[in-house]
């Protein structure tokens, strides 16, 4: 395995990581501060948005294109849509 392999492979073992955490946690938390994590997941996919406005074409689209995919996943997975069961009750 070449050293651009090796570290591909090192970078993605630290993003499982990070993203295994970060659901557990959400998911754990969301029963007791349900609006915080709403409002977590909102911040974040406008964090996401105001980067692509920020950086414009020096930005990689694939690349926060990807970014709101995986808050918006992680959101559907925490936080249940209207008249679903999940974590915690959906916002009426």
């Amino acid at each position: 395995m070449s050293e651009i392999e090796s570290e591909i492979e090192r970078l993605n073992g630290e993003l499982f990581a990070y993203r295994a955490m970060l659901f557990y946690f959400l998911q754990r938390f969301a029963p007791h501060g349900p609006t915080i994590v709403r409002q977590a997941f909102d911040d974040a996919a406008n964090h996401a948005e105001d980067a692509t406005i920020r950086f414009g074409k020096k930005a990689s689209p694939l690349h926060l294109a990807k970014a709101l995919e995986i808050i918006e996943d992680f959101r559907s997975q925490i936080v249940p849509e209207q008249g679903k069961s999940g974590p915690f009750p959906p916002t009426p």
